[in-house]
């Protein structure tokens, strides 16, 4: 079985636990529900109000934005079990990694394969 991980999930992954966000934006996640996700968690974290599956989905709700169950599924797991030690030492190196991407500069990430 594979256990790869794409970059932005961890990334998002990170940012639900609290990574920082200031080197990210929207256009950064090329996955919509990701780039979904990450707004949200701006919005929220903007306005002090804690990371939950309820404050999600009623942000989504406010925003009239619908995510498929499967995403909600993985929200839902993502927010109740932090990331492994493997993302949560590397976050730093994903989110350079998702800002290289986004900005056009090369990325080897065969580093982070397990």
């Amino acid at each position: 079985m594979c256990n790869a991980l794409s970059p932005e999930k961890a990334v998002i992954w990170s940012v639900l636990h609290g990574a920082p966000t200031d080197r990210l934006k929207t256009g950064t996640f090329r996955y919509a529900p990701y780039q979904t996700l990450f707004d949200v968690a701006v919005a929220l974290k903007d306005r002090g109000e804690m990371f939950s599956l309820d404050t999600f989905k009623a942000e989504l709700a406010h925003n009239n934005i619908t995510l498929p169950r499967k995403e909600l599924r993985a929200l839902a797991r993502m927010l109740k079990v932090p990331p492994p030690p493997r993302i949560r030492d590397n976050a730093e190196s994903f989110i350079t990694a998702l800002a290289d991407i986004q900005s056009g500069q090369p990325v080897h990430l065969h580093r982070f394969i397990n």
